[in-house]
């Protein structure tokens, strides 16, 4: 799999058309439509269905285009931050686990940001990997729901790996943030 295939992909994909993409791309029409089939034979799917009027995507070729999309901004976002293209460069990368409150709470955040440029992203995961994506600086926030019968074992995981959480819980849904050595 490489960056060009994943190029190849979301191109095809957002205009509809192999032909339109490969013009998009300077790119042989042939050389874009192998770059779909070494995505689909890499992942054993099927990503397009192709018709007379063009692609649609399938089921899984949806759930593949958010992944290349989110990897591939992700990798625009670091180029613009460290080769220095731009100035003020903002980005948030959020980590939630599926949960309707995830999803609730990043489209809050977008709709707070005044920046004409901010680079998002959102990937909804297991609690493990929401705690492992943040401690390994590839989220920059992480959204964990506390179901009451979990709310034990949850804080203590909390306690051990966080050094502040934010949002609701009991008795302190008024703060906006609360830090270890108020939860402690």
């Amino acid at each position: 799999m490489t960056l060009q295939q994943m190029k190849c992909f979301v191109a095809v994909a957002d205009s509809g058309s192999i032909s339109e993409a490969a013009k998009r791309l300077f790119a042989a029409q042939s050389s874009v439509w192998g770059a779909v089939q070494a995505v689909e034979s890499h992942y054993g799917i099927t990503a397009f269905l192709r018709s007379p009027k063009g692609v649609t995507l399938t089921g899984e070729g949806k759930e593949l285009l958010i992944e290349f999309k989110g990897i591939l901004n992700r990798l625009y976002y670091l180029d613009e931050r460290y080769e220095g293209r731009k100035e003020n460069n903002h980005g948030l990368y959020v980590s939630a686990q599926h949960h309707i409150c995830g999803m609730d709470s990043f489209v809050s955040i977008l709709k707070s940001v005044e920046a004409e440029e901010y680079h998002v992203g959102f990937r909804e995961s297991k609690t493990s990997e929401v705690f492992e994506q943040v401690e390994k600086g590839l989220a920059d926030l992480g959204i964990i729901f506390l179901a009451e019968q979990s709310k034990g074992q949850m804080m203590q995981e909390l306690r051990g790996r966080c050094s502040a959480i934010h949002g609701c819980v009991r008795g302190l849904a008024d703060k906006v943030s609360l830090y270890r050595r108020e939860y402690q």
